[in-house]
């Protein structure tokens, strides 16, 4: 009976060892499965992809160094950066490299400048009065055009009738004048050629005076009627002149 109880001893003391040890290997495994998916959206450049495996990985790992300085990486990509000063700064305390801690703390110290800036800048100054609303010009409307005179307004009628009598009577003087003068010399040159005829020398044959013969009356007649339209023309645009 003793013996068997040294061998169960003896076997648990065998196995203690393994089952100590056997709880952080498995969550170092969990943790590096979590962070290498991590890595993939990160050098994706899928910054939010990767930021909730970060932070499992962060947690199973039981806050592995390089999963803490992976994880502030990420919260300083999203341009967290409260959360990234406090994970870098963890980072710091478990003791890295020297060359490694001068490079994150010098990445500390730019974010927290960083952090200082956008504080003073999102502060109101006191110094600065509150500036009133600029109150918007009302613009005057134009006043209203005057309504178009009516047809049979006096302002139509007064226009009308001090607009003078236009060119009509000056063109039928004119031309009145021109048939006149027309009229005159065909009538002379008619009286010409009549004067020819009847002043040819005794034996003159007709033939050779034919053509004046035919030409009087018609010169005569024509000219007649041209002295006649003229005056009549050159009479009405005076009357019409007159009458203005």
């Amino acid at each position: 009976m003793v013996k068997a109880l040294q061998s169960i001893l003896l076997i648990l003391l065998l196995l203690a060892p393994s089952a100590v040890l056997a709880k952080p290997a498995t969550q170092a495994a969990g943790g590096k499965m979590e962070f290498e998916k991590a890595m993939r959206f990160y050098q994706a450049q899928e910054y939010e992809a990767a930021l909730p495996w970060f932070e499992k990985a962060y947690e199973l790992s039981g806050r592995r160094g390089s999963a803490i300085r992976a994880l502030a990486q990420c919260e300083r990509s999203l341009k967290r950066y409260d959360s990234a000063i406090k994970h870098f700064k963890e980072y710091l305390a478990t003791d890295p490299t020297p060359s490694d801690a001068a490079s994150v703390t010098e990445t500390v110290r730019l974010l927290e400048e960083i952090v200082a800036e956008q504080a003073r800048v999102s502060k109101p100054d006191p110094l600065v009065k509150e500036q009133k609303p600029k109150q918007e010009l009302t613009l005057v409307p134009a006043p209203p055009e005057p309504p178009a005179p009516q047809p049979n307004s006096p302002l139509v009628l007064e226009a009308t009738e001090s607009s003078g009598p236009g060119p009509a009577p000056y063109v039928l003087v004119a031309g009145g004048g021109a048939a006149l003068v027309a009229g005159t010399v065909l009538v002379i040159l008619g009286a010409s050629a009549a004067s020819s005829v009847e002043s040819a020398p005794m034996g003159t044959a007709f033939n050779d005076v034919r053509g004046d013969a035919d030409a009087a009356p018609v010169l005569s007649g024509v000219g007649i009627a041209l002295i006649g339209a003229g005056v009549v023309a050159a009479g009405g645009g005076l009357a019409w002149l007159l009458s203005e």
